[in-house]
C-alpha cells in the first residue's frame, strides 16, 4: 500500500493521472501497472482484499 499526499506537486500529477476526484480514493494495480480497481470514498475491505487476490499480488 502506498498513501499519495494530494496536495503535493507529485500527488496532484498523480490524482490527475488516474482521475482522482475525491479523498480517499483506493486504486488496486495489477503486476503490469495496470488499474484493476477504484473505490471513492471509506474503504470496503472486503472488496480491495478481493481485488487484491485477483491482481495475482499477496495480500
Amino acid at each position: 500500500m502506498l498513501r499519495i499526499n494530494v496536495v503535493s506537486r507529485t500527488g496532484m500529477a498523480l490524482a490527475q493521472e488516474y482521475g482522482v476526484s475525491a479523498v480517499p480514493t483506493f486504486i488496486v494495480f495489477d503486476g503490469q501497472g495496470r488499474v484493476v480497481y477504484i473505490q471513492v470514498g471509506l474503504p470496503d475491505r472486503a472488496a480491495i482484499r478481493a481485488a487484491v487476490a485477483g491482481s495475482g499480488r499477496p495480500q
